[in-house]
């Protein structure tokens, strides 16, 4: 048991992260502080999943740049700084971003800037995935479970002294709506 898990995280661990279909950057400074910055990025025709992984520099000298975004027609989330990435899809979405279609044009990418000191830059850089064909809670229509580990990364948290049971296998998350 414990070779098969070893194989098993080891499997999870050279696991590699598709690249992205867009990668904006930028560098923010002094004249960015307390100000929200959008940068344009348009989302193709049939894209049913979007996914926006964000990184910046300068936290050790306490740089914040928090995370936003804004379809064409609205309004779709603010994590501010507590999330380093998010996905939107129509059937689901991370916590503080709206699930529902995904229109195609120039979408918004807001970045705000609570904190950046004198002297201080924060350079950025934000991955865009577009994940495209019918799709449904986070997987595509007709794929298994299995194919669905086997097509990207998953990431696995165990309590020690705790085995995963020889029948699991991921579930898609479905969210209810609140009306």
């Amino acid at each position: 048991m414990a070779a098969a898990l070893v194989v098993l995280f080891g499997a999870f661990a050279t696991c590699a992260e598709p690249a992205a279909d867009l990668t904006l950057t930028g560098v923010m400074t002094r004249a960015d502080h307390q100000t929200y910055r959008e940068i344009p990025f348009r989302v193709p025709a049939g894209t049913t999943r979007l996914t926006v992984r964000f990184a910046y520099t300068g936290k050790a000298q306490k740089s914040v740049i928090d995370l936003g975004v804004r379809d064409p027609r609205r309004f779709r989330g603010w994590s501010g700084g507590n999330k380093q990435s998010f996905t939107i899809s129509e059937a689901d979405a991370t916590p503080s971003y709206l699930p529902g279609p995904l229109p195609v044009g120039v979408w918004k990418l807001v970045l705000g800037v609570p904190n950046l000191r004198a002297g201080a830059q924060a350079r950025y850089t934000a991955q865009i995935h577009f994940d495209r064909g019918p799709a449904f809670a986070g997987r595509q229509l007709g794929q298994s479970s299995s194919s669905a580990i086997a097509g990207g990364c998953i990431q696995l948290a165990m309590r020690v002294g705790r085995s995963i049971p020889a029948a699991w296998s991921p579930k898609p998350r479905l969210n209810q709506s609140i009306g």
